[in-house]
């Protein structure tokens, strides 16, 4: 069992003079952006090995993986300076995600002398739920079903 977490909170603040030399005008960029994150992943994996041989053996494994996250992050524009600060929706966002996958392997492995090979076939299903609370609520669902081959060898 592998536990992870990850917390932010960040403040970043953009001043911005801009002057276009061919339309001989300017412009003033002034932001204030507030963020918060949170993320976690929680990660279980469980094998069993079985010889086949003196130099080969035979692996079948599990994988459990649970994501969550979170973000809220706001952005405050000046119209210029000494302008009241406004909140700019299109570069503010609520947003939360969870992510979830199983996997299942099974895995073929030789070794003699200096050759080094293995090959196995995993199955995972992931699903994927997203969340926008602000500026405008939406969410988004998918689920996602693959076989992923390996292979590899060392010599």
């Amino acid at each position: 069992f592998t536990p992870t977490w990850n917390n932010g909170d960040n403040q970043n603040i953009l001043n911005s003079f801009l002057t276009d030399f061919l339309n001989m005008t300017s412009d003033t960029v002034i932001q204030d952006q507030d963020g918060i994150r949170n993320s976690a992943s929680f990660s279980s994996n469980v094998s069993y090995s079985e010889p086949l041989s003196k130099s080969s053996q035979l692996q079948i494994s599990y994988n459990h993986n649970l994501a969550p996250g979170s973000s809220d992050q706001k952005t405050f524009v000046q119209a210029g300076l000494g302008e009241p600060s406004v909140l700019d929706t299109s570069l503010s966002n609520v947003f939360s995600s969870d992510y979830q996958s199983h996997r299942a392997s099974l895995d073929y492995r030789y070794n003699y002398k200096i050759i080094n090979f293995n090959t196995g076939l995993s199955w995972q299903y992931a699903s994927l739920h997203n969340r926008q609370d602000f500026p405008v609520p939406y969410e988004f669902e998918r689920d996602f079903r693959n076989f992923l081959p390996n292979a590899g060898m060392q010599i």
